[in-house]
């Protein structure tokens, strides 16, 4: 399970070093960090290594990084992910949200806010049974 966020997060996304030059965001289903990656680091909820986050220098902008997130297996999202994504404002990407597991998830409020390069959204981005309870207020 990937660790909560809040909105003065910087531990996510290796602070601002990084955060601000973000343009795509892509999940994979196995751990597999590159030797040529620019930084990674443990993003799961237990501390574990069970699910991991890398920079990589974008192909066609090396002033810009590309984010993957892995797990072996799905990536599940928080109970609270609110402000999971928050203040990527230079995404404009994200692939393989299939891999995202967000079907425990309650509150998502915020998980996009201030990701304004971020014009379309992929179509897997919620579950398919959405929990009646869950929250979804000011999630761009």
């Amino acid at each position: 399970m990937i660790r909560a966020s809040s909105s003065s997060d910087t531990y996510a996304y290796k602070d601002t070093i990084y955060r601000d030059k973000i343009i795509s965001l892509t999940f994979h289903n196995s751990i597999d960090i590159p030797d040529d990656a620019i930084a990674y680091w443990d993003v799961s909820a237990d501390n574990n290594r069970g699910v991991m986050a890398y920079v990589m220098e974008n192909e066609d902008d090396d002033t810009k990084y590309d984010l993957y997130i892995e797990a072996n297996g799905q990536t599940y999202s928080n109970t609270n992910s609110s402000y999971l994504f928050a203040n990527l404002k230079s995404i404009d990407t994200i692939s393989n949200m299939d891999y995202l597991n967000t079907s425990l998830t309650i509150n998502m409020s915020h998980m996009f806010s201030g990701c304004s390069g971020l014009l379309q959204l992929p179509d897997d981005l919620l579950p398919a049974k959405t929990l009646v309870n869950s929250c979804y207020s000011e999630m761009f």
